[in-house]
Formats: structure tokens, C-alpha cells, sequence
């Protein structure tokens, strides 16, 4: 369930350029993460030069005006090896789709317990994900079981919004 934010600046980057890099994302979070393809939360800011703001260099790094910045936020829970290959992989295809130097991508990865995220209605669906009751995090918790039990929050939720949905049907 990851959440991408791409952060570039206005003029350097056409429709079609940030669809290279959008799709770069995606891919790198599938193919490293195995998220399912469906799984797809994106955010693009076009930034003006005086909103944009970053020093020219950083730790060897040398930054032009293709500068992204990507953050992305996801449960907590994944390997240190399995972040260190994301952060390759994300470089390695935006590099190569957005034809942009390796340096000029600045990738900020942070990760939250799943009680921290709700993907509507509310609920915390991956509450129990970062609790160390899935194997190593990358599988997704389904809301009926954790560990063979129910999901008591969420069944006596859906509980009631069928019986509310039936009494007003």
C-alpha cells in the first residue's frame, strides 16, 4: 500500500515524461515489494522554481534541474535488504525512463505501522500487518484473519453497515 509522492520542477517535465517516471514507480514497487498492480497511489507536484527549493550538491551528488524528489510511505515491517533494493530499483528504472542523471533522484522511503493507514471507511485494514503477525510483511493481510482470528473491528463494522444497508433497502 504504498503512497508515492513525485516532486518536480514546472518546465522540466512534459505529460509524457512524468508518465515515464509514474510508471517507473509503479513497476519498481511491483517488482520489489510485490504489490499487486491494483495497489497504485500516486501523487505529482509540479513545483515552480521558487517552491522547489534544494542546494546544488549533497554528499557527491551534483543536482540539476531534472531533480525528483519521490517519497514514498508504506507499513513497516519489510527487510532493511528488501528497502536497500527498492531504493536501487527505483533509481535504476526512473534513470532509465525519464533519461535523467542517477544523481537526480532523491528518494525519501518511511514506513508507519499499519494501524497508522486506512484505505477508507475509517478502518485500519492492514492494522495487524507491522505487528510482526505476517511472515515478513510483504503479504497482505486479508480482513477476515490474522493469525485465524477475526478482525473484530472490522467484522462488527461491516456487520452493521449490511444490516443498516438491509433496513434501508
Amino acid at each position: 500500500m504504498p503512497i508515492a509522492r513525485i516532486h518536480v520542477l514546472e518546465g522540466r517535465y512534459d505529460e509524457r515524461r512524468l508518465g515515464h517516471v509514474s510508471k517507473a514507480v509503479q513497476d519498481a514497487l511491483i517488482s520489489v515489494l510485490r504489490i499487486p498492480s491494483d495497489d497504485f497511489f500516486q501523487v505529482i507536484h509540479v513545483l515552480p522554481r521558487n517552491r522547489f527549493l534544494h542546494s546544488p550538491s549533497f554528499l557527491g551528488m551534483r543536482y540539476s534541474d531534472d531533480l525528483i524528489l519521490l517519497e514514498i510511505a508504506f507499513i513497516s515491517g519489510r527487510p532493511k535488504e528488501t528497502r536497500l533494493t527498492l531504493l536501487k530499483e527505483l533509481n535504476a528504472q526512473i534513470v532509465e525512463r525519464a533519461g535523467i542523471s542517477p544523481d537526480d533522484l532523491l528518494i525519501q522511503l518511511s514506513e508507519a505501522p499499519g494501524e497508522n493507514f486506512s484505505f477508507g471507511q475509517g478502518l485500519a485494514q492492514r492494522a495487524y500487518v507491522s505487528a510482526g503477525t505476517v511472515a515478513d510483511g510483504d503479504v497482505p493481510v486479508t480482513t477476515a484473519s490474522v493469525n485465524g482470528e477475526e478482525h473484530d473491528e472490522f467484522e462488527r463494522y461491516r456487520h452493521q453497515r449490511r444490516q443498516h444497508y438491509e433496513f434501508t433497502s
